[in-house]
């Protein structure tokens, strides 16, 4: 397991002296020669990821007491690459500014090309201009409109939340008059059971009085 990890060490090592050489050759190559290498070097740092996987893969069956250190250099190499990428990276950047500004730049005023060459570039630039500050234009105008939106969603929200206390007030109320009008069904109740009891006992003493009357 050791000779493994220490094999994907070495080619991980070679990927990124690969890719650092790349970066350093890039901004004095041509324009063929520097795809090629562009494309070669995002294949390095696409076989530096899977180098790292593999070692990852290896520590897994390593002994518990390697581990540690495995993945301290694991964490190491990871570093490593991001830095190597972003090397590249800036490499190819700075590559393509070159470029631009040497296209921009070429007029010498000696020839009629030189001199089309520049009023393209320049207005491909006033362009560019254009349209960058026509982004922030409408960034600006999007960014106002959803501030409205937000501000609008606040007033409702304010109008929903006074409107739901209300009804929760409405709704205490209603539960209130609930309350007090079944009390009063109960006591209506309550006193028709009352009512019809005295008309029962006024009843039988009437049926009494008529019967001591009618038996004298």
């Amino acid at each position: 397991m050791g000779d493994l990890f220490e094999d994907h060490e070495a080619s991980f090592a070679a990927v990124i002296a690969g890719i650092n050489a790349k970066a350093n050759l890039i901004p004095d190559l041509s324009n063929e020669e520097k795809q090629k290498e562009i494309v070669e070097g995002q294949n390095e740092v696409e076989e530096g990821l899977e180098l790292i996987e593999q070692m990852e893969l290896a520590v897994m069956d390593a002994q518990s007491s390697d581990r540690p250190k495995l993945k301290t250099k694991i964490q190491s190499y990871k570093s490593q690459l991001t830095e190597a990428e972003k090397k590249l990276k800036r490499a190819v950047t700075h590559a393509d500014s070159e470029a631009a500004r040497n296209a921009l730049f070429a007029y010498d005023g000696s020839s009629e090309d030189s001199k089309g060459a520049y009023m393209s570039n320049t207005e491909r630039l006033d362009r560019t201009t254009q349209r960058l500050q026509d982004g922030h234009r409408m960034a600006q105008e999007t960014t106002e409109v959803a501030i409205g939106i937000m501000d609008n969603l606040h007033d409702q929200r304010g109008t929903i939340q006074r409107s739901r206390g209300r009804l929760q007030r409405t709704d205490g109320e209603l539960s209130r008059s609930r309350r007090l009008l079944n009390g009063m069904i109960a006591r209506a109740r309550r006193n028709k059971v009352v009512t019809m009891f005295i008309i029962g006992i006024a009843l039988a003493l009437i049926t009494i009085i008529i019967i001591l009357i009618a038996t004298k």
